[in-house]
């Protein structure tokens, strides 16, 4: 998830086969870390993927936060992950999401 204001990345997890229930539980997780700061979002644009169920939703809105789809095959309203910003410094020949991954579970 990224915040758009600060630019600041939450990986909320990260799994081979995610499902319907693991995103819920991510965005459940997400909310507990956040804590107070939670009421300082308003909105969530989401794509229109399965896995994003009303249960899913549910979790945003019961702390206020309006969940919005983006528009079907608008590929420019999702813009801001393509520019998430990588860590300046990885280890030589690791992949960026392998990066990612490690600088995870390292921080879990």
């Amino acid at each position: 998830m990224l915040e758009v204001g600060t630019r600041a990345v939450h990986i909320l997890g990260i799994t081979e086969h995610p499902t319907a229930p693991w995103a819920t539980q991510c965005t459940r997780n997400l909310i507990a870390d956040l804590g107070e700061r939670a009421g300082e979002f308003h909105h969530l644009i989401r794509d229109r993927d399965a896995k994003f169920t009303g249960a899913f939703n549910a979790v945003f809105t019961s702390k206020n936060i309006e969940v919005k789809k983006s528009a079907p095959q608008a590929p420019k309203m999702n813009a801001y992950p393509n520019v998430i910003p990588f860590p300046a410094q990885r280890k030589q020949g690791e992949p960026v999401l392998g990066g990612l991954v490690n600088e995870y579970r390292r921080a879990s």
